[in-house]
């Protein structure tokens, strides 16, 4: 649990309405203006929203300028070791900060860094906000594509928990995914013969949508050390790359705002409306209440919405898939064939004769633009007869 050393006395009032006193990235800030919830006469602390997280790769600069970096934050050594199976070398830092170089297999080298919240919690309010912008941008020579970004809200009155959050997907109050969202529950953690529990919602990966939610109550994964609940979005993918762009672009007032917008974008859980008979409508629309319980945690912030860019349909990009994903089974195929006295080149030709047979008229103009683009006028109207 990350905790402040800088206690404010009277933050200024939030313009989201969100019942929140801090956050641990940039400094404290009430969400709905109260100080602490009350519950059963006792003041709880105020809810906080924190980056967990934040990883990605860094291209066009040296590695003594990574380091130089990260040591005016994280004094201290980092150890090197055998970078495993991705990379040809690791340094790790004492708090778990981790640096990769050399990627193996890869004809773009770039270096691979990872912050956890065990190292930002041990920054300042304006150091984190300082870190996040020149990882950001630092300089012309300096590309930092974030990879994977954890935002985090703890409940200290433990109105949001897994069961409420597991409740709400499977009767299907929510929104933010295009398909059914996968949802998984776990036990996690003790507390004597009591056991803790986890939601999870979405998947990891590849195969996932680039946000991947859970749950969970910190006082079992924490050792009865930290009694608040957990709401938690892994981002990955797209969203990672365009949220990170979004909070470092953000000013330190709104910082939270931005934060909490890009939460709700990625899930926002809201009743459905009722017909006369009370059973529920199937259709979410956009205008349905946020749930109380939701809207007491993120308040009325506007959700922020991340799209995946759509790539031009091009050789080049067919080219480059085929080396990364279809080489290794043409070579196995062809092993194959060699070793059973076989002849390769009857069955690509087989496969080359069944693909021409496929090509659409998107695959033809492909074609006849990659032609053109090497100046063979007469390919490329050839291509465009087909």
């Amino acid at each position: 649990m990350y905790t402040f050393s800088e206690p404010v006395d009277q933050p200024p009032a939030s313009k989201t309405g969100v019942n929140t006193a801090k956050s641990t990235i940039l400094a404290h800030k009430p969400v709905t203006g109260e100080q602490a919830v009350c519950q059963d006469g006792i003041h709880l602390p105020p809810n906080t929203i924190t980056v967990d997280w934040v990883g990605g790769s860094v291209t066009l600069a040296p590695l003594v300028n990574i380091f130089a970096l990260l040591s005016e934050y994280f004094p201290g050594d980092f150890e090197k070791s055998d970078g495993g199976r991705w990379y040809q070398c690791r340094y790790r830092h004492g708090l778990g900060v981790m640096v990769q170089t050399h990627p193996r297999n890869d004809s773009k080298p770039h270096t691979h860094v990872d912050i956890p919240s065990k190292a930002i919690a041990t920054l300042r309010p304006q150091q984190r906000f300082d870190l996040i912008k020149r990882l950001n941008s630092n300089g012309e020579a300096w590309h930092f594509n974030c990879s994977r970004l954890d935002v985090a809200i703890d409940d200290y009155s433990k109105r949001v928990t897994p069961h409420v959050v597991r409740n709400a997907v499977e009767t299907g109050n929510f929104t933010g995914f295009r398909l059914n969202a996968q949802v998984d529950w776990r036990e996690s953690g003790k507390a004597g013969e009591i056991k803790g529990a986890t939601a999870y919602i979405g998947r990891r990966g590849k195969g996932g949508s680039g946000k991947f939610i859970r749950c969970y109550d910190k006082w079992f994964q924490t050792n009865l050390e930290d009694d608040c609940c957990r709401f938690e979005v892994e981002f990955s993918q797209h969203w990672a790359l365009k949220g990170f762009q979004a909070i470092a672009s953000a000013s330190f007032d709104l910082f939270v705002d931005v934060l909490l917008a890009l939460v709700t974008g990625a899930i926002d859980f809201r009743d459905r409306v009722q017909d006369w008979e009370g059973l529920q409508i199937l259709a979410l629309p956009v205008d349905s209440p946020r749930s109380e319980w939701w809207e007491f945690l993120v308040g009325d912030v506007s959700r922020l919405r991340i799209s995946k860019d759509k790539h031009a349909f091009s050789l080049e990009r067919s080219l480059h898939w085929m080396r990364y994903q279809v080489a290794a089974m043409y070579a196995t195929i062809s092993a194959y064939y060699a070793e059973t006295n076989g002849i390769p080149e009857t069955y690509w030709w087989k496969l080359w004769e069944h693909g021409e047979s496929k090509m659409s008229k998107k695959h033809n103009v492909m074609l006849a633009e990659a032609l053109a683009s090497r100046g063979n006028i007469s390919g490329q109207q050839k291509a465009l007869r087909i």
